[in-house]
């Protein structure tokens, strides 16, 4: 139908007896620039067409063959682009797939590597059709976790989170009291009051509630859990000796209380005592496990209550006793009643690196009355309760007990005493110095 209506159009544009040839219409091209028909004629000046559409006809006298040109009409989509114009005579080609003649270059528009067809063949489709099948999808690289993570990090608590480490890090090595003070203080002013990015156990339950991704969305976090987990696993629980901002306040409160105020548990009740804290770890960890989302540390961690203030009086009264507590018996919190400290315990179980002893540690007790946590008996250590603060270290490199003298000037000065043993029948002898 398409094909007899141009025919009869070029039929009525003909002049008589003039021998003219007939314009005839490229359907590949009118199929992408969209259906119309270049007229002249019909007592219409060569410059218009019907429909208001424009016809780029040339004049014959143009034309040294005395053929017009014949030129595509611009559809609705392609108004004011320039004519194609294509040699007399040619034969009309069928539409390609991107709507241009078989056989052509493919268009711009169809090189476009962004550009996605959708759908399959285009064939029996008018040009319209075809055009709305063509989508443009912006194809966009999904953000990665990291990106994420990086994007809403502070890098002023980077900062300092690494300044803490590193000075935690020098004291332990150092072994010196002065640079462990200036540690703890560092400790305690900056993760606990300007960048508060001390750990608290409520890490520990937000870990099994959702998953890993809670430490990696916080960039300081997980620098802090990453190097406490490792030291755990290297030397112990060098977080509570070191890193934890309430254990520095506990520290400086022993140091400024007199000692006549202090106490010590008895033996038995401390040994008993020292599993409170696993209970309270049981409390709060197992819910969390059995998949329950109640919430019990802040009746058993006074670090918020502590750094961050609150407003509740119950809380308060739990932190000032065992402020109080710590007064008195040194590191009280840290014995006996943190749930934190009680997972690093377990943790250092398998610690690979363990405080060194000597054989005069069997005949000296400066480093057990020194011990902030009670956690050495004689020459042992209970390697769970020990919290690396340096102290025993220190006298052993300084020699500040019997260690100061060889072993051989110490034996002849042991009095062999008959002490009760594991065995009741009379016990074992042990050598205790004289003086």
């Amino acid at each position: 139908a398409a094909d007899e209506e141009r025919a009869a159009a070029a039929a009525e544009a003909e002049p008589a007896g003039a021998g003219a040839a007939t314009a005839a219409t490229d359907p590949g091209v009118v199929g992408r620039a969209g259906a119309g028909t270049a007229e002249s004629g019909r007592g219409e000046a060569p410059g218009e067409a019907r429909g208001g559409e424009t016809s780029a006809a040339r004049d014959p006298a143009d034309d040294p063959e005395g053929q017009p040109s014949r030129a595509a009409v611009p559809g609705p989509e392609a108004a004011g682009a320039t004519p194609v114009e294509e040699p007399a005579g040619a034969a009309a080609l069928p539409p390609g797939p991107d709507g241009g003649p078989a056989g052509a270059a493919p268009s711009a528009e169809a090189q476009r590597p962004d550009r996605v067809r959708a759908g399959g063949s285009d064939a029996g489709t008018g040009p319209a059709l075809r055009q709305a099948r063509d989508f443009d999808f912006l194809v966009t690289e999904e953000e990665s976790f990291v990106d994420r993570a990086l994007a809403n990090v502070s890098w002023w608590r980077v900062a300092t989170m690494l300044l803490v480490l590193a000075v935690g890090t020098w004291a332990f090595f150092a072994k010196s009291p002065r640079i462990r003070w200036l540690s703890l203080a560092v400790t305690l002013g900056v993760l606990g009051y300007v960048n508060g990015g001390f750990l608290s156990v409520s890490h520990i339950t937000s870990g099994i509630w959702a998953g890993p991704g809670v430490y990696l969305r916080d960039v300081p976090l997980l620098l802090i859990a990453a190097f406490t987990v490792a030291a755990t696993l290297l030397w112990g629980r060098v977080f509570c000796g070191f890193l934890c901002p309430f254990g520095a306040l506990q520290d400086f409160i022993d140091r400024v209380v007199p000692k006549r105020l202090q106490r010590e548990l008895p033996a038995a009740a401390h040994d008993r005592a020292l599993y409170v804290k696993y209970g309270i770890l049981g409390v709060i960890v197992l819910p969390a496990l059995a998949g329950s989302h109640a919430s019990f540390y802040q009746y058993f961690e006074p670090f918020g209550t502590v750094f961050f203030g609150t407003e509740s009086l119950l809380f308060w009264s739990i932190a000032v006793g065992f402020l109080l507590a710590s007064a008195v018996v040194p590191r009280f919190y840290c014995r006996y009643a943190c749930p934190l400290g009680a997972a690093l315990a377990i943790g250092s179980l398998v610690s690979l690196n363990r405080i060194t002893r000597v054989e005069q540690c069997r005949y000296c007790k400066v480093c057990e009355h020194a011990c902030p946590t009670g956690a050495i008996r004689g020459a042992d250590i209970d390697f769970k309760e020990c919290v690396r603060c340096n102290l025993c270290e220190v006298q052993l490199l300084e020699q500040r007990g019997v260690c100061r003298h060889d072993m051989e000037a110490i034996r002849p000065r042991l009095v062999q005493l008959r002490l009760p043993g594991p065995e009741r029948r009379g016990g074992s002898p042990e050598g205790v110095p004289m003086g």
